[in-house]
């Protein structure tokens, strides 16, 4: 089966983190005008919770959809051991019997049963591979990268938690500062109101540098989230489709070893079949 690969386009420049800590801003105080709105960035953070919720659900479903394929090849599996060893109970217990149809059978019977046979068992052993593949294929393209995707989730989430330190830091010195300004002016006071004022500064400085990489990062990767998935997608469905079109190919195989009647023949038992369930009285009432 054919494999997809998927190019991932860049989303962001990199780790939010390590950029703010190569930005270079101004260390001068807030600006209100230009300041990172807290409504903005309370709506950005639901956003991104409710992006990678999403993104954490659909990755579920691929491998809940991955392991009921796995799983399915695994029952089919065991079914036909069970068969196996019953087929292989009723031979050693009849196989006289079994012997004398066997003989009493003309060679174009015979052959015809070894075609069925082999042809079911070609047609099991395609379509479990085929599964198998689809598994594969739904894993690599999907269920890895969104895997991955992850990482720039947890380093937004770094960032805006750090943005809320800093910001609970630039506010408590702020009063500190203005605390020890109105305190008398001993010794003690000044060497804490500069302290104070230096740590202030430091705080004024990361902040501002921290809120133009948000600025700038956050609303970049909420909106370009889509391109990062839209390959997968497509991967997706492709494989679904390839998946259906070996399955048809293995049925139409398949097709040769049915009954040896017509066309009319067959739709006269097609009708007779529909006749009867029509006349259940499940169906009637």
């Amino acid at each position: 089966m054919t494999r997809f690969s998927v190019i991932r386009p860049n989303i962001g420049r990199g780790n939010v983190l390590r950029m703010f800590s190569k930005t270079q801003v101004s260390p001068n105080g807030p600006n209100q005008s230009d300041s990172l709105d807290n409504k903005d960035l309370d709506s950005n953070a639901a956003l991104l919770r409710e992006y990678d919720d999403r993104r954490n659900k659909l990755c579920k479903e691929f491998k809940k959809l991955t392991d009921c394929l796995n799983d399915l090849n695994y029952s089919e599996y065991v079914d036909d051991n069970i068969i196996s060893f019953f087929l292989y109970n009723n031979f050693m217990n009849n196989r006289k019997q079994l012997l004398q149809d066997l003989n009493s059978m003309t060679t174009h019977s015979i052959e015809r049963l070894n075609l069925i046979v082999d042809k079911w068992s070609t047609f099991s052993n395609q379509i479990a591979k085929n599964r198998e593949d689809l598994a594969t294929i739904i894993n690599r393209t999907s269920i890895e990268p969104l895997k991955k995707f992850q990482n720039g989730f947890n380093e937004m989430r770094s960032a805006i938690k750090r943005y809320e330190q800093l910001t609970a830091d630039f506010n408590k010195y702020t009063q500190k500062v203005a605390k020890y300004k109105d305190s008398e002016r001993t010794s003690t006071v000044i060497i804490k109101l500069n302290d104070y004022q230096s740590r202030l500064a430091q705080a004024q400085s990361d902040l501002n540098t921290l809120r133009a990489v948000l600025e700038r990062e956050l609303p970049m990767f909420l909106l370009k989230r889509s391109d990062y998935f839209q390959p997968s997608l497509v991967a997706f469905i492709s494989s679904e489709i390839l998946f259906s079109g070996n399955n048809l190919n293995a049925l139409k195989e398949l097709q040769p070893i049915g009954d040896e009647v017509s066309e009319v023949e067959r739709q006269e038992r097609q009708n007779k079949l529909f006749d009867s369930i029509d006349s259940l009285s499940i169906v009637n009432s």
